[in-house]
């Protein structure tokens, strides 16, 4: 194998495949990156059995061939590389790499044990923009479990229909609903449960353009024009979640996200001596105050100028989950509430597809 590329390219293809390496892999090779002549192009390819990520780039190719190349070692190299250019030879699973004044050895491992990252040939299709992508990720993601007792909350709940989509997380106690819109949709609904993990990366990978989704019975494929990123589904049911939104509200206090989220930042200060417990007292026509008490510093208490309409109400949350979602909004945020104990509802005039959902604590 021989081929000549652009360090530029060869940078982003590896920033690209490098998370999808196993980093204490059990077997060897899974600690590799595969470099692969196909097509006329340089495949860079990555996998943890768990997601597969391929890169595909420019480049001019001598001799056909591949290596499987120690990730690490190898990222670490072409980083560090002076020239604009990087000529990539190698056989017997040992690997020459000359760039500029500079040449290196790196001794691989047989190529031909790299895993398969599996085509699929079947599958429901359709294509989303890489921006609605990338915005499922920012906007929904974070609200997904950590616990691995409820295997189901650690991924995101995508259901898409001919021309729209939606995509949920929870992790029980709040829950995070966006909706978008798609081209080549299926005709009939179809749904499917994605490991956070592999959602994520595809947004970092695919970030122009359009992004087309293939869903199989037990993995998914993004691809955009460079990379395609194979992944693992979640088995199961994901709960009923449209049983716990509230379909009315008695009081709705509309505010500026910036306004609010100093208030937070304040309050979450003292709200961690207290399992992050804040108290929002919203009663007044325009405005709302924001609590918090700590039994070991004090308690602090902020007054958001807000346009509100509605029965007063006092109601506790906790703070980061409110703040998780504030944070990441421009302009107006409105908080719709229909009692101490029911969920609140955050929706975002910068988002209007965005439905954020707040279980409320129990305090006294």
């Amino acid at each position: 194998m021989r081929v000549e590329c652009m360090q530029e390219n060869l940078k982003r293809a590896l920033s690209a495949t490098a998370r999808a390496v196993a980093p204490r892999a059990t077997l060897p090779i899974l600690g590799s990156i595969l470099f692969q002549t196909q097509k006329g192009r340089l495949r860079i390819a990555a996998t943890d059995l768990e997601i597969g990520v391929e890169f595909f780039i420019g480049a001019k190719i001598e001799t056909e061939g591949q290596l499987a190349l120690p990730a690490r070692l190898t990222n670490d190299i072409i980083l560090a590389l002076e020239g604009t250019t990087v000529t990539v030879s190698g056989e017997q699973n040992e690997a020459h790499i000359v760039a500029g004044n500079m040449e290196t050895k790196i001794r691989g491992l047989d190529p031909n044990e790299f895993p398969l990252i599996p085509e699929m040939k079947d599958g429901k299709k359709f294509v989303i923009t890489a921006s609605e992508l990338g915005s499922i990720a920012e906007n929904v993601a974070y609200a997904t479990a950590l616990d691995q007792t409820r295997p189901i909350l650690t991924g995101i709940y995508l259901s898409v229909s001919e021309t729209q989509g939606v995509a949920v997380a929870t992790d029980s106690y709040r829950l995070a609903e966006q909706t978008f819109q798609l081209k080549d949709g299926p005709k009939e609904m179809i749904s499917c449960i994605i490991p956070t993990r592999a959602l994520l990366e595809a947004a970092r990978i695919l970030v122009a353009g359009e992004v087309a989704i293939t869903l199989g019975e037990h993995q998914i494929v993004f691809e955009g024009e460079e990379a395609r990123l194979v992944s693992r589904l979640i088995e199961g049911e994901f709960p009923n979640y449209k049983e716990i939104i509230p379909t009315e509200h008695s009081l709705t206090a509309t505010f500026k996200a910036a306004d609010a989220g100093h208030a937070l930042r304040i309050a979450t200060l003292f709200a961690k001596d207290s399992a992050n417990t804040i108290v929002l007292r919203v009663g007044a026509p325009d405005q709302f105050s924001v609590h918090a008490t700590s039994a070991q510093t004090g308690e602090t208490t902020a007054t958001v100028s807000a346009s509100v309409e509605g029965e007063p109400l006092e109601i506790s949350f906790n703070v980061k989950y409110l703040t998780d979602m504030i944070a990441l909004q421009k302009g107006d945020v409105s908080l719709l509430l229909k009692s101490a104990t029911d969920p609140g509802i955050l929706k975002s005039s910068s988002n209007p597809t965005l439905r954020y959902l707040v279980m409320p604590l129990k305090t006294g």
